[in-house]
């Protein structure tokens, strides 16, 4: 499978790097690299993150890290449709 990240997972990254770039420049491209790492393996096991729903949507805590990948499986696809900071508090309307 591949993975791919939608626009707003992509807006999501780039905003946790220029987070962490502004408190430590040399963690910044460490963390992502993590990251990237972390969900480079939905690849090869898909189903390893939390399912949470029948439809394929599921959610991946980045390990050592406090972010969380919001994906789904599509075909022979995995976007990474959202990534959020697990200690934020979830948005309520």
């Amino acid at each position: 499978m591949k993975v791919i990240l939608a626009p707003r997972a992509t807006r999501d990254w780039r905003a946790i790097a220029a987070y962490i770039r502004n408190e430590n420049p040399s963690a910044a491209q460490a963390m992502l690299s993590l990251i990237f790492a972390s969900i480079e393996k939905l690849s090869e096991h898909p189903r390893m993150g939390r399912r949470l729903n029948a439809a394929g949507a599921g959610r991946m805590p980045i390990s050592r890290t406090p972010y969380i990948a919001f994906y789904r499986i599509a075909g022979k696809e995995v976007p990474i449709l959202h990534a959020r900071d697990g200690r934020r508090k979830p948005f309520r309307t």
